[in-house]
């Protein structure tokens, strides 16, 4: 015996129309968008590390633990300025805009 259950549909849902409103990233994504802009360099020369050590079968942790640091240094200075942005922002007066420490190889 095979029991099926049916869920009716929101009329709230099917009555909306399409947002027109344009989206608008969450503030990781824009976080992460701006530390994009802003440690090009230093997430090149951690994944050119990361890329070199797979390739020679030598990766473990710590391996590139100094292009890390540099990577992860950047990230904190951009993750400070977001902090601070979110600090005034006023839309969302609950959130605190801050990114978790982030632990990668």
């Amino acid at each position: 015996m095979v029991l099926s259950r049916t869920y009716p549909r929101l009329a709230s849902a099917a009555s909306s129309p399409p947002s027109s409103s344009i989206p608008r990233p969450n503030r990781f994504t824009a976080a992460f968008n701006e530390m994009k802009r802003a440690c090009p360099d230093e997430m090149k020369s951690y994944a050119d590390c990361v890329l070199l050590g797979h390739k020679a079968g030598s990766l473990e942790r710590g391996t590139c633990q100094q292009e890390f640091d540099l990577v992860k240094k950047c990230f904190k200075e951009v993750d400070d300025r977001c902090g601070d942005v979110a600090e005034r922002d006023e839309e969302e007066p609950t959130s605190t805009g801050r990114l978790s420490t982030m632990h990668i190889l």
